[in-house]
């Protein structure tokens, strides 16, 4: 078994660095023999649960990961939902995909994941802000199985039953589709797009149509590098996926102004179209790229989401802190560059669209580099959101009660309204309370 794959610094010496060498010296005839336990419990688990989801993680992001994930969706039938970073390892049409679980993510992959029985989380780490701060409670009535490269990660556990296994997640993949398995879960399916079809629209906001409506002119074939801040979210809660895209975030790292450089990377590592989104504010912090991306004729479309402000950080000075901003907004101590001229200082193609009619195709009809500025109100937020110590399941903007009763209770015998007990009333309410407060902050 590999280990875990990433970052290595190679600090090599000067004389070794300037060395001759023989390649063939140093390449190993030695066969590397995987040996993998698995126990057939997870074939038996999943043949008899009732309602059963996957969680695919980011380690299946290569194209023999992904090809597999897909076959794996498409033998087993039965919803399949993703940590942020694998948004793309399902294609947006696909009829088993049912978005992202966490504290930005899907309202509908998070209740998916409350409801289930069974839960098989193939490389997802299933961290805090995945799953929430109190890890007991997610999926709490739900049996989790973990398969991680990691053994630190299986180490820490959500339940005291979890299945954890220690191994390659592509061979664990195999090992399932080799087993001829079937499952019967069309009524569960059926629940889960219900539950879809209720929460369809609630958090639309402005600039999630906006991606949805860019997205339809990236061609197939394309890279999408997100950067990080609500650019980031909106991308993967709004970019509608074609099969052969994919789409990179900086994950944990959170590193402002990744997106630049990694999509140089991106373009000398696979030759093809690079679409680069961004904040206004990220953009500024490598924004000498731009030298580079321009003087080598890169094709890399550049789009700002240009909100005036650093959004993520501004929202929360909203939420916590009264609306006393430093250093998030325009006359607080944070100024954004004129992006036209940013653009025509590099010699780069510019286009600027203000609301989702103006935006066409355009920008994509060459391979020219362009800056592609999308000029929003500064007042941006993102919805839903989890609050800390809340369910993932419980996002604000709150459900209404009913809604939130109904969704729940989907599935049993026969739906019927009943007062909500005193756990589902202690959520709700906490859940209000917190809404409430920060409401009553954000008019003060």
């Amino acid at each position: 078994m590999q280990p875990r794959r990433g970052p290595v610094l190679l600090d090599i010496p000067m004389d070794v660095l300037r060395a001759d060498i023989e390649i063939k010296d140093f390449i190993s005839n030695n066969a590397h023999n995987e040996k993998i336990f698995y126990n057939s419990e997870i074939i038996e688990l999943l043949r008899n649960s009732r309602r059963p989801c996957i969680i695919f993680g980011a380690a299946l992001k290569d194209s023999e990961g992904i090809r597999l994930a897909r076959e794996l969706a498409d033998t087993l039938k039965i919803p399949c939902l993703s940590s942020n970073p694998a948004v793309d390892i399902l294609a947006y049409d696909c009829p088993y995909k049912f978005g992202f679980i966490g504290a930005y993510g899907s309202r509908t992959a998070n209740f998916i994941a409350a409801k289930s029985d069974l839960i098989l989380a193939l490389s997802s780490r299933l961290d805090i802000r995945q799953v929430g701060a109190l890890r007991e409670n997610f999926a709490s009535d739900s049996r989790i199985i973990r398969i991680d490269i990691d053994s630190a990660e299986l180490a820490y556990n959500l339940h005291s039953d979890d299945i954890n296994i220690n191994a390659e997640v592509k061979a664990v993949i195999k090992f399932i589709l080799s087993s001829n398995i079937k499952l019967d879960c069309p009524d569960w399916l059926k629940i889960c797009c219900e539950i879809r079809g209720k929460l369809s629209g609630l958090d639309d906001l402005n600039e999630n149509n906006l991606m949805s409506r860019l997205s339809d002119f990236i061609p197939d074939e394309s890279i999408i590098i997100a950067d990080v801040g609500q650019n980031q979210v909106w991308t993967a809660q709004s970019f509608r996926n074609k099969p052969a895209q994919k789409i990179l975030f900086s994950s944990g790292l959170g590193s402002m102004g990744y997106s630049l450089p990694a999509s140089i990377g991106a373009y000398y590592a696979s030759g093809e179209k690079i679409i680069s989104i961004n904040g206004d504010g990220g953009f500024q912090m490598n924004i000498q790229e731009l030298q580079f991306i321009a003087r080598e004729k890169l094709p890399v479309k550049i789009i700002v989401f240009n909100n005036h402000s650093l959004g993520m950080l501004r929202h929360f000075q909203e939420m916590y802190f009264d609306r006393k901003y430093f250093h998030t907004t325009e006359g607080s101590g944070y100024t954004v560059p004129k992006l036209s001229k940013i653009a025509a200082a590099y010699g780069l193609d510019y286009y600027c669209f203000k609301n989702i009619n103006e935006i066409n195709g355009d920008f994509m009809e060459n391979n020219n580099p362009a800056l592609i500025e999308i000029d929003i109100n500064h007042e941006t937020i993102i919805q839903p959101k989890s609050r800390f110590g809340q369910p993932a399941q419980n996002q604000e903007p709150l459900l209404d009660k009913n809604l939130y009763s109904y969704i729940m209770q989907l599935g049993q015998e026969k739906y019927i309204e009943r007062p909500l007990t005193n756990m589902e009333n202690n959520i709700i309410e906490s859940g209000i309370r917190n809404q409430e407060s920060g409401i009553r902050n954000q008019e003060s």
